[in-house]
């Protein structure tokens, strides 16, 4: 999960608006891939089925709104 965060942190973030140093790439990733293993652990537990097309969706408007 680190790894894919990281790749999708570093393709979402525009460098001329955020100019983040390699720190705060690494932080956002390791935050982000907390975050997605407790959401995904807690979605799993609590539900049946889990749609993929919506975990995309709602991932990728995760990424599209906040970088």
């Amino acid at each position: 999960v680190r790894k894919l965060t990281e790749k999708l942190v570093g393709e979402t973030i525009d460098e001329s608006i955020w100019k983040m140093r390699r720190e705060k790439e690494s932080f956002a990733a390791e935050f982000f891939s907390d975050a997605f293993i407790a959401y995904f652990t807690t979605y799993l537990l609590n539900h049946e089925k889990m749609d993929q097309q919506i975990m995309v969706m709602n991932v990728r408007f995760l990424f599209t709104q906040f970088f």
